[in-house]
């Protein structure tokens, strides 16, 4: 026998949270629960506890994240927000917050912005490289207009 509202609470907890963030969820809690377990039995470590998660699991988490260089920096709040939430809603304390975090978070953005810039400094100096070697009159081979307004492979009328 239920106690009158029970049935009716349960559902109201359900429909908690709309179908859009529980797809979002779903996906990124994945991940974090992948990292916590098969990634790390198959590096020939012990799971990592998911449900109440210290503080070193997140920045492990977060340093997996980056070493995948899958996610942007500017992307990592919905994979905080999921493991937080996860956590509120079984009654421990937010692991995904706090001075740390931020810093953490931070740094990861700085190290995303030093790839990026490497790597476009990388593809600058390849295409003039082969600027200097003649393979394209322009350094931008990806360019439909040179900047004077002649397409690629047009040559001049002498």
């Amino acid at each position: 026998m239920r106690r009158p509202g029970a049935t009716q609470a349960a559902h109201l907890l359900q429909r908690g949270r709309r179908p859009r963030t529980i797809k979002g969820y779903e996906s990124k809690f994945e991940r974090f629960c992948s990292f916590c377990e098969e990634e790390q039995i198959e590096d020939g470590f012990k799971p990592l506890c998911l449900i109440s998660a210290s503080l070193a699991t997140v920045f492990l988490f977060l340093g997996y994240l980056q070493d995948e260089d899958k996610v942007h920096a500017v992307s990592l709040q919905p994979y905080m927000s999921v493991i937080n939430q996860a956590h509120i809603d079984f009654g421990f304390p937010a692991p995904a917050i706090g001075h740390n975090v931020n810093l953490t978070r931070k740094g990861f953005g700085e190290v995303e912005g030093e790839h990026t810039l490497k790597t476009a400094m990388r593809l600058f100096v390849s295409s003039l490289c082969l600027v200097r070697k003649g393979r394209h009159r322009y350094p931008y081979a990806a360019c439909t207009r040179q900047p004077s307004g002649r397409r690629h492979g047009a040559e001049r009328a002498h």
